[in-house]
């Protein structure tokens, strides 16, 4: 939400723009079960999530989710795959492209409403717009459905001194790969050295387009327990 605004009117443009944040109540229930047989295991969740009373279009709507997994485990290996959905509840598409979120924010009166005259009441309405769609993009509500697929590779080798772990999920709604792949080693009894790395990719004005120069790196990590 807008907390304050200082307007250019030479350069059209916000001088100062201050947004504030504004926590909201969320209702979740879920369940999740876990069925062995052999050397495999099957693994099935479901959640309901929900916000009860009023609510304004910057809040998410209610969703369902489920995932299902079957993960198999043998000699120094694990893998697992999965597949994981979501329905959006009380779905509207929202009209409009994004701007807020990047540097390329464009002059006021290109995204002004076509024919209108900039006043403080038209401009709150088109910010509150944006805000509403970078919450959309940033709860994954931009659509109505969403499906991705993940798997995991863990594999231990030496008496699991040394271990490669790759997990990896690519979402095929928003076109967003996540990639975390890590190497450790355990040169001795309490002592733990890991080398791995975070990456995000995703295609123009997705979530993981904006988060990924941010978050993408690479990374180690010492741990001595006694």
């Amino acid at each position: 939400m807008i907390d304050t605004l200082v307007m250019d009117f030479q350069e059209m443009q916000p001088a100062l723009l201050e947004l504030y944040r504004k926590p909201y109540l969320v209702n979740a229930s879920g369940l999740n079960l876990a069925i062995p047989f052999g050397s495999y295991i099957f693994r099935g969740e479901y959640c309901w999530m929900d916000r009860p009373g009023s609510y304004s279009k910057a809040t998410p709507n209610p969703e369902m989710s489920w995932a299902a997994e079957l993960e198999q485990s043998g000699g120094n290996a694990t893998i697992a795959m999965g597949y994981y959905g979501k329905y959006i509840m009380d779905y509207e598409k929202t009209d409009g492209k994004l701007f807020i979120s990047g540097n390329d924010f464009p002059g006021i009166d290109a995204i002004l409403p076509s024919g209108a005259v900039l006043t403080p009441d038209v401009f709150d309405d088109v910010i509150n717009r944006q805000i509403i769609l970078l919450n959309s993009l940033y709860n994954y509500q931009v659509e109505e459905f969403y499906h991705a697929a993940y798997a995991l590779l863990d594999i231990g080798m030496m008496n699991d001194k040394l271990g490669f772990r790759v997990p990896v999920m690519y979402n095929f709604t928003s076109g967003e790969l996540t990639l975390l792949p890590s190497f450790e080693i355990k040169p001795s009894d309490g002592l733990s050295i890991l080398f791995g790395s975070y990456f995000l990719h995703g295609p123009e004005k997705s979530l993981y387009e904006l988060a990924g120069p941010v978050l993408n790196s690479f990374y180690a990590r010492i741990r001595i327990s006694f």
